[in-house]
Parts: structure tokens; sequence; C-alpha cells
């Protein structure tokens, strides 16, 4: 099916009914995703206020801002495993586009984890409160990351961490009902799954040693050393609380390390 735009009264009804809020997109250009491969994307579009994913019985509507070839997705997917492009408009169906605005918190610690993210744009902390009720990040997520905590998602458990945005961000959010579908019907999908767990609980051992048994100095020198641009980008209070150390201590390590 082809929605046109003289053919169209449904879209049209929608769009005078969608409400505003502050998570939807300001403007949007729509394609729709049609059986036969034909990109209706050149078809027709518009400008509105709020459009996230639509659906309608026999086409999707989506947010297109990317070719579908260079995707951020695809290129994620393939990079863990030889994910087909043509399951991907399959997959990208079963996620609906947010923005998230800056320090919106996606979850709570304790809260069952409901939406699991790609990042488009943007970054995020995830981070948990100690005994002392002293926020401690754990890791920040960019673009080209998940974001979520999976156990609490899969198994509907409460979240030992918190997730805020610490940018506006643009993402993608699949829930646990598409996600299980997407496990079912795309082999794929599953096989990359089971690739990329392997790899975070290999990258997250990592993690927890190194946080275990580097002094602060190593830790910050280690940031300098793999992800520069975090000095930038990153409030400096944030990067104290990754590396376990106040704003204060963080401003002396910094000058003893200014010759790096």
């Amino acid at each position: 099916m082809i929605l046109t735009k003289t053919a169209n009264p449904l879209l049209l009804s929608m769009r005078h009914s969608l409400s505003l809020g502050r998570h939807l997109l300001k403007s949007c250009r729509l394609y729709v995703i049609c059986p036969d491969g034909i990109d209706a994307n050149k078809l027709f579009s518009f400008s509105c206020p709020g459009m996230g994913a639509l659906t309608s019985a026999s086409g999707i509507l989506s947010l297109s801002k990317f070719n579908m070839a260079a995707h951020p997705l695809l290129s994620t997917l393939q990079s863990r495993h030889d994910f087909p492009s043509s399951e991907f408009e399959k997959f990208l169906a079963l996620f609906q586009p947010r923005n998230i605005a800056k320090n919106e918190m996606l979850f709570h610690q304790g809260e069952v984890v409901k939406q699991l993210m790609f990042i488009l744009k943007g970054c995020m902390r995830q981070y948990h409160l100690t005994q002392e009720g002293i926020e401690r990040t754990i890791f920040f997520a960019e673009e080209g990351w998940w974001c979520g905590e999976m156990d609490s998602f899969i198994n509907r458990t409460p979240s030992t961490m918190s997730m805020q945005a610490l940018e506006d961000c643009e993402v993608l959010s699949i829930d646990l009902e598409n996600w299980e579908h997407a496990t079912r019907t795309i082999p794929d999908y599953a096989l990359y799954q089971i690739k990329n767990r392997g790899r975070n609980v290999a990258w997250l051992k990592n993690l927890l040693s190194n946080m275990a048994t580097e002094t602060p100095d190593e830790k910050y020198r280690r940031i300098l050393k793999e992800t520069p641009h975090w000095i930038n980008r990153l409030p400096q209070y944030h990067i104290a609380s990754y590396l376990g150390v106040t704003p204060e201590t963080l401003s002396r390590i910094r000058k003893r390390n200014m010759h790096l």
C-alpha cells in the first residue's frame, strides 16, 4: 500500500489531532515502509508538530532521517553480527522514535525498566545510589549505544540502576513485547543478542576490575587515552562521580595530569 497526499484522510485526521508534548519532535519527514519495497518517502512530505511513529492496517509510518544502508542502528547490528540489510526495515518498524530532554530520567533505581533504547544522538549516564545516598556513575552511553538495564527489562524485576539524559537526546525505543517478537521472528537479531551479550559481559567484567584496582589518577588517564572527548562533553562533576571522587579532587587530578 502507498499513502498519497490526496488519498490519505486517516493521516490528515491524525495530523490535526496529535497533542504537543516536550518529548515530541518539532518536525518530521514521513515515509511508508511498503510491502513491495517502494519508498513512499518520495511521494510526500510535510512538517507537523509532534509526529511519532504511526501505524495503519497496511503500512507503517516512521521517521526518516537516515539512508537505510547507512542507518546507525544497522551499522551497530552489523558490527557484532552479519545482520542482513533485507531484514532491517522489518526490525526498525518495531521501534518508536523519541526525543528525551536534557536531565530527564529514563528510569529510577527500584523501577522496572519498560523500554530498551538505542541512542541516535546525545549522551546519557547510568548510575546507582550507594548506601550513603551518593550517586556513583557506572558508565556513559553515547551515540550508537544501547541503554537500559537488560535484566530488569527482560525479567521485569526492579532495576538496580538509574538512567539520566545528560543532553537532549534522540533515541529509538522498543518495548518488551516487540523485543520478544524480534527475537522470535528475526533469527539474526537473536544471534546478534547472543554475541552482543557475551561482549557486554566481558566489557563489564573489565570495567569492574578497573574500578576496583585502579587509582583515581589511573582512571582519569584511561579516560584521556580511550575517551578524551568526555573531558569537553561531560560536566566535570559527572566525571568525578564516574571516578569515585569529589569535584575538588578531580580538579587536583587534572592538574597533576596536565602534561598528558
